[in-house]
């Protein structure tokens, strides 16, 4: 059995229950962020008060996503129960889910949600930018960490062979045997023997149109929350539970590209990708393998097999600053002192 089986029909009732309701009217200048991951109660804390201190003139609350895996909460939290400008709530979950991050939020007060973690702090500027995008057009998923997809036809690969050629060197270097694939940046399916499917990030230092918007760092529409958690076949959460590698990203880029048909966006940022140091060393074939080979079976569970919802953007959209000059008379212009 499915230990999550009964997690879908208790978050949703509550969740239409609110919205029938109708009492919490969305403020659509200001965000709420949700904070789904830290390093430490420390970590934690910092995060809280850079939402709410920082950048709290365009947050109007702030949720604490916790998951049963982590205890009791530790009583440092308790002062932030009674906080407010903005409040901050610790949202319980009573299931242990991957997929929780995505939960509808009880009386969410505005239209756009953004997830973030400890490590990655948006300065307000940033924020603004995303904000405005988002405002531009609502269905727009806007983010900070973007990867590609692909996929390129297989011709004689052996997927063992080549990891055991990457981690003897140890250098993340590509197997002479097979040079032209490109391997450390690429999944094999094992379910689909024609083609090899990529997964790749991108970056300043190496930019390229981009197809996937990836965690921490997300701003979306909290219609998106509801239609993942409750309108999702029972089939797509229960293989994302099952799953070694967190796919629950990958499974909202496509839920949110296959509904509306909009382009992701980026946001610039010089913010290292988190999962940039995976890409590198021995661990770049097995990684790259899992994501690709997840993104795959999303697919196809979501569309169908030979399908692909997935659209790419070459834009990155960032702060305008004024570029100061000083008047001159026409007389000056070829003064140059």
């Amino acid at each position: 059995p499915w230990f999550n089986q009964d997690r879908v029909p208790e978050v949703c009732e509550r969740a239409a229950v609110e919205a029938a309701a109708g009492i919490v009217q969305k403020r659509p200048e200001a965000i709420s962020v949700v904070l789904y991951k830290w390093r430490s109660i420390a970590g934690l804390e910092a995060a809280l008060f850079h939402y709410r201190r920082v950048v709290g003139s365009a947050v109007a609350k702030i949720y604490i996503s916790w998951n049963p895996s982590l205890g009791t909460p530790p009583p440092e939290l308790a002062k932030y129960r009674l906080s407010r400008d903005p409040p901050v709530e610790l949202l319980m979950h009573r299931f242990e889910s991957v997929s929780n991050v995505w939960q509808p939020l009880p009386g969410l007060p505005t239209k756009a949600v953004l997830f973030a973690d400890d490590e990655h702090l948006v300065d307000l500027e940033q924020l603004e930018v995303a904000v405005e995008s988002f405002r531009n057009n609502p269905w727009q998923m806007v983010g900070w960490f973007a990867k590609y997809h692909g996929k390129v036809k297989l011709i004689d690969f052996d997927l063992s062979l080549a990891t055991q050629s990457v981690t003897e060197t140890g250098d993340g270097a590509v197997p002479t045997a097979q040079p032209q694939l490109n391997l450390p940046y690429h999944a094999i399916s094992a379910f689909d023997q024609r083609f090899q499917w990529t997964y790749n990030f991108t970056s300043s230092k190496r930019p390229r149109p981009y197809s996937l918007l990836t965690r921490p760092l997300m701003l979306l529409s909290s219609d998106y929350l509801f239609a993942y958690t409750c309108l999702l076949p029972e089939r797509i959460h229960r293989f994302l539970d099952e799953q070694e590698e967190d796919g629950a990203d990958l499974a909202m880029n496509l839920l949110a590209q296959g509904m509306s048909g909009v382009r992701p966006l980026l946001v610039r940022s010089d913010m290292q990708d988190p999962e940039a140091s995976r890409f590198s060393g021995s661990e770049q074939v097995t990684y790259a393998y899992s994501r690709g080979r997840q993104l795959q079976e999303l697919m196809k569970l979501f569309v169908g097999a030979g399908k692909d919802p997935l659209q790419f953007n070459n834009v990155a959209v960032a702060q305008f600053n004024k570029i100061p000059f000083k008047k001159k008379s026409i007389k000056r212009w070829n003064d140059y002192s």
